[in-house]
């Protein structure tokens, strides 16, 4: 492993640029039919491989906005409750959840 980051080091490496070039051979590969007994095409191998950063920079970027739009609910759930105290201001959903919870 050692000897892989001073490779890297050495020609000033990084995630991103690695990824290119390994996506380049794979490509090379593909279109030169270079299967070396792999059971799928090397043109696969590359969109998985330059595919899944878009994926999970996706997935966090949308996680974070869910946090953010769950939080505002319940700020907003508090604002509307904390100026109408004394009003009974539930919907007919919430009433009948909490007559079947309380008779059960």
């Amino acid at each position: 492993m050692e000897r892989w980051s001073k490779i890297a080091e050495w020609f000033d490496l990084n995630r991103e640029k690695i990824t290119l070039v390994a996506g380049g051979i794979g490509v090379v590969f593909s279109l030169l039919g270079v299967r070396l007994g792999l059971p799928f095409d090397w043109a696969w191998f590359t969109i998985v491989l330059c595919g899944l950063p878009i994926v999970w920079g996706a997935l966090v970027h949308n996680g974070g906005s869910l946090l953010v739009v769950a939080n505002s609910a319940l700020l907003l759930r508090w604002a509307y409750k904390s100026n109408h105290a004394g009003e009974d201001d539930d919907s007919v959903l919430v009433k009948a959840a909490r007559k079947r919870l309380f008779e059960a």
